[in-house]
């Protein structure tokens, strides 16, 4: 009795072992980041001070503007002169 009960854990553990999903490297850094919320915050806080940024770095540009006018008047003489 005693011989059967661990060999019932080595059976029972090899088919749990047996059933683990293999992942490589990459595809175990992709289900890392997608899942991680402390790093989607991350994510989204940088997007968010991006965004204040390129706002702060516009207003800091001078404003340029460009005006162009044209008139034409055509005065008339008398050829009584």
């Amino acid at each position: 009795m005693k011989k059967q009960i661990p060999l019932f854990f080595v059976l029972i553990g090899s088919l749990v072992l047996g059933a683990q999903v293999e992942l490589t490297l990459h595809q175990s850094m992709e289900l890392v980041q997608k899942n991680n919320k402390t790093l989607q915050k991350a994510r989204e806080e940088v997007s968010k001070y991006r965004e204040e940024y390129n706002n702060v770095r516009g207003n800091l540009l001078p404003d340029v503007s460009l005006e162009a006018g044209c008139q034409f008047s055509k005065i008339w003489m008398p050829d009584a002169l």
